[in-house]
C-alpha cells in the first residue's frame, strides 16, 4: 500500500510584502501504518475501523 502525503507550504516576504502557498506530494511505503489501517473488520453487528485523520511533527530533541 502506499500512502499519499500531502503538505501545503506557505511562504511570506515581508521585505516584498509577498505571501505564496503551493502543496508538495510525496509517496511512501508505511508498514506500519497500513497493517493499522486494514486491522478490524465488519460484519451484520458492527465493525471496527481505523481511519487516518492527521499527522503531528515531533522534534527529535536527542544530543548527537
Amino acid at each position: 500500500m502506499t500512502i499519499r502525503i500531502i503538505l501545503k507550504r506557505t511562504i511570506f516576504d515581508a521585505h516584498v510584502n509577498s505571501l505564496s502557498e503551493g502543496f508538495i506530494t510525496k509517496d511512501v511505503e508505511l508498514p506500519e501504518i497500513e497493517a493499522l489501517l486494514f486491522s478490524g473488520g465488519s460484519g451484520e453487528m458492527g465493525f471496527d475501523k481505523t481511519d487516518f485523520v492527521g499527522i503531528e511533527v515531533i522534534e527529535n530533541n536527542k544530543e548527537k
